[in-house]
């Protein structure tokens, strides 16, 4: 895992790490000035991590709660923002799911067949869009090698788990190609307090890449990703009722309910240059389709003695095509990305269908232009600015401006960053998604301003690096929920001001020849207004959203490097939760803070076997990411992984 990068990385070390969602061109990661953090294949695999999830808790600036064991739903924040207001890419191409508030289906992303994960903090919609307002997340999936390589894993273990891949493919003058398959399920917990049936999950991935290079500055690209997943979850019903567990009484069976989730993304690209590579152009039409299927238990609204059990369904779209073209000045006299403008056009139409009758599409269209600029061997200059044409809301400008200065001789960077950003009403807030539930089509975007300062500082050789980083945002017209008259549920645009502010920290360091250590933490203040109807009634923080969050890994290497010890902890904070009751009222209440140790260790049999094992929460840690819901105890896992290259 790479943090923020310092000067004297870049000064001395091998080809530095590009950078591809940061900006709408490469860079590189000691010149982007905004917060960044890479978890690259090599972590993964000291991880094994099956999920990718798993391995963003211990991101500076990053906030998981999963409702339950694998599978269910699970939500990511960044800076205390709203799970929807994360934009991730896969391969470039947009993954939030239209049918599902604009959130990304985080519980249906293995690791499988992940090569890098880019998290960029901060309001970056002045490059990507709505859907950046608080950050984006790239995934970027395995591809072809030079010659045949690839290799495959098979593991079992607790609840019942088996888990299987492989990942092959290769690369040539003018072709490459890959292709990755993932399948794991497992038997599951019971996920909610009462009751003591299992909760299955079962998720099988398959992807791959074409690219073509029919001339010496172009080239073709194909990439495609698709899950089909099944879910059990539990439905949990509270009674009010006094003592210390606002759930002791339950009306209802927690009877699971059920999920079936498909999701196909899938981009085409093609790449030219012209004028020794420092005009490029770029088009891409890229489509992200998803299809849901529920089986769930409610409580009448009308009659709330009557428990009903429902089913429904969903479907969400995106169908995007980019243009880009890119001047590069070359002051050195050939293309080195030092000095670039960028204009580009992102026209995108949502659809959004469900059984309940909702039919709806929208369409924008966003304009970006971008420059930036590395002068004096030390200062890098960046500025972007978007303008957002939509059909169903009010059009939007936003901007962003960094830079960075590094300091050589002490190996010391120094960063800033300020912006805004915005979020689009989701088509369930506009058009309303269940009978019971208004929508409200007169929504205005949610709207932020932020800024950040950052200090990068690498010591003995670089062999510590330490970057550190303030920020500041608020947002307005967050989009909550009110109750119309007659208690229909509903939305509307909040009076006021949401504020956040934090700090943070990532800490790497060589111990020793063999000992790595990383080190993360985060401190967030969320200030939000309270509203009774349309009237602030006063503050109090955010749910969900913990004031401190660490995380600390080791890595040791031994037996010449052969064999391979992880150790992984991470600590939350208290945070606040509510609690919906079956009368409909609801309060708040507050999760206990918790630590959470992970142990995996791996064995090189051959240069072509390895052996490895990991034992999850290794001290059974006892609760809770979501209110009433359990999570998973102590867990154990083997697995054999075999390479094939040529």
């Amino acid at each position: 895992m790479s943090f923020s990068a310092s000067a004297a990385a870049a000064d001395n070390q091998e080809p530095d790490v590009m950078i591809v969602s940061a900006s709408r061109t490469d860079m590189e990661l000691t010149r982007v000035a905004s917060s960044v953090t890479v978890i690259d294949r090599e972590f993964i695999d000291q991880r094994q991590s099956v999920y990718v999830v798993d391995m963003l808790r211990d991101v500076p600036g990053l906030s998981v709660n999963r409702s339950g064991s694998a599978g269910s739903l699970t939500e990511v924040r960044s800076r205390g923002g709203d799970a929807n207001q994360l934009l991730v890419l896969i391969d470039g191409i947009r993954a939030n799911d239209p049918a599902q508030v604009d959130q990304f289906q985080w519980q249906y992303l293995t690791s499988g067949d992940v090569e890098r994960i880019e998290i960029v903090r901060g309001p970056q919609s002045s490059i990507w869009g709505s859907d950046a307002n608080t950050g984006v997340v790239n995934i970027i999936t395995r591809k072809g090698e030079g010659g045949l390589s690839g290799g495959g894993f098979v593991e079992g273990g607790s609840y019942d788990s088996f888990g299987g891949g492989l990942n092959i493919g290769g690369k040539g003058e003018m072709l490459d190609w890959g292709f990755n398959g993932s399948y794991v399920e497992q038997d599951g917990f019971n996920n909610a307090r009462q009751g003591d049936e299992d909760d299955p999950f079962r998720n099988a991935t398959v992807g791959g890449s074409l690219g073509f290079k029919p001339g010496a500055t172009s080239r073709i690209s194909l990439v495609a990703r698709y899950t089909d997943a099944d879910t059990k979850t539990d439905w949990q019903d509270c009674v009010p009722s006094p003592g210390n567990d606002p759930c002791a009484q339950v009306t209802a069976d927690s009877e699971p309910d059920s999920t079936n989730s498909e999701q196909l993304y899938a981009g085409l690209s093609g790449e030219i240059a012209f004028v020794d590579n420092r005009w490029t152009h770029q088009l891409q039409l890229n489509t992200t389709n998803t299809e849901t299927d529920f089986v769930f238990q409610y409580r009448d609204f009308f009659d709330p003695t009557q428990i009903l059990v429902d089913s429904s369904s969903s479907e969400g779209s995106i169908v995007e095509l980019r243009y880009q073209t890119d001047w590069d000045f070359a002051r050195g006299g050939s293309a080195d990305g030092k000095d670039l403008v960028t204009f580009a056009i992102d026209n995108q139409k949502r659809s959004y269908e469900n059984s309940y009758g909702v039919d709806d599409d929208s369409r924008q269209t966003g304009f970006v232009l971008e420059g930036r600029t590395f002068r004096f061997d030390a200062l890098n200059l960046t500025g972007s600015v978007r303008y957002d044409d939509n059909s169903d809301y009010e059009n939007v400008t936003t901007w962003r401006i960094s830079g960075g200065y590094d300091f050589y001789t002490t190996g010391t960077r120094l960063r800033a960053a300020a912006g805004t950003g915005q979020k689009a009403p989701t088509m369930t807030e506009l058009y309303g998604f269940f009978p019971g539930f208004q929508g409200n089509p007169d929504l205005d975007p949610e709207k932020s301003e932020g800024w950040e300062v950052g200090l990068d500082q690498s010591f003995l050789g670089d062999s510590y690096q330490i970057a550190a980083t303030y920020f500041n945002e608020n947002l307005q017209d967050q989009i909550v929920g009110i109750s119309l008259p007659g208690f229909i549920p509903s939305v509307t645009n909040a009076p006021g001001e949401t504020k956040r502010k934090g700090v943070e920290v990532g800490i790497s360091g060589d111990l020793t020849a063999n000992l790595t250590a990383l080190l993360s933490y985060t401190y967030l203040d969320t200030d939000a207004v309270v509203l009774s109807g349309p009237t602030i009634v006063g503050r109090a923080p955010e749910i969900r959203k913990p004031r401190n969050t660490a995380a600390l890994n080791l890595n040791y290497r031994f037996l010449s490097n052969r064999a391979n010890v992880n150790l992984n902890a991470s600590y939350t904070d208290r945070q606040l939760d509510n609690i919906f009751y079956s009368d409909f009222s609801s309060t708040r209440t507050e999760l206990d803070s918790f630590t959470v140790v992970d142990l995996a260790g791996e064995y090189k049999v051959s240069n072509s076997v390895v052996l490895y094992g990991r034992v999850d929460n290794i001290f059974d840690e006892d609760y809770e990411e979501v209110f009433s819901y359990n999570v998973m105890g102590r867990a154990a896992y083997l697995g054999a992984k075999v390479s094939l290259s040529r």
